[in-house]
């Protein structure tokens, strides 16, 4: 009894000590992914910081290169709208005022819609809307000739037509 008493002793104190040398290896190996962590964490901060530097140069250079006149209308379109944003949150907190703190579905625009060509010639990208029903779906040129052509109805909805307008993506 007092041999197998001794081998159990052995085998415990065998085991103890593999479990105690797999928990230091465990722990070392915890910590060697801890500094990798932080070594790939700098490294990350460092390739940012080159990606930031080399944006804001291309946009100097983009500056530097921007015809003015393209810019003034850029700035036009995304001042209209803005405005036309402004607008209709001016008109949700006047419907919500007049009806006790519901806004009116009447006077929400519709959701815009995107086609991704003109409808009309096909040929190129939609970028103007009809206020009305909220379908993208002109192109700059079948938009001056809508206007000039004082069209009434929306060309896919049939909606009324009260306005053209460029949108800004």
């Amino acid at each position: 009894m007092n041999r197998s008493r001794l081998r159990l002793v052995r085998e415990e104190m065998a085991h103890r000590t593999m479990q105690q040398q797999v928990e230091h290896q465990h722990q070392q190996l915890l910590e060697r992914a801890e500094r990798v962590r932080q070594a790939d964490v700098e490294q990350q901060m460092e390739e940012a910081d080159v990606l930031q530097e080399q944006l804001q140069q291309q946009d100097e250079e983009n500056d530097e290169n921007r015809d003015p006149e393209m810019e003034q209308r850029r700035l036009v379109q995304v001042a209209r709208q803005a405005q036309y944003e402004r607008l209709v949150r001016l008109q949700l907190r006047e419907a919500r005022r007049f009806n006790n703190g519901v806004a009116s579905s009447v006077l929400v625009p519709p959701p815009l819609f995107w086609e991704e060509e003109c409808v009309i010639c096909t040929n190129a990208r939609a970028n103007f809307y009809n206020r009305q029903c909220g379908l993208v779906c002109l192109c700059a040129e079948c938009a001056v000739t809508a206007v000039i052509q004082k069209l009434t109805v929306c060309m896919m909805c049939r909606a009324p037509v009260n306005g053209i307008y460029p949108y800004v993506r």
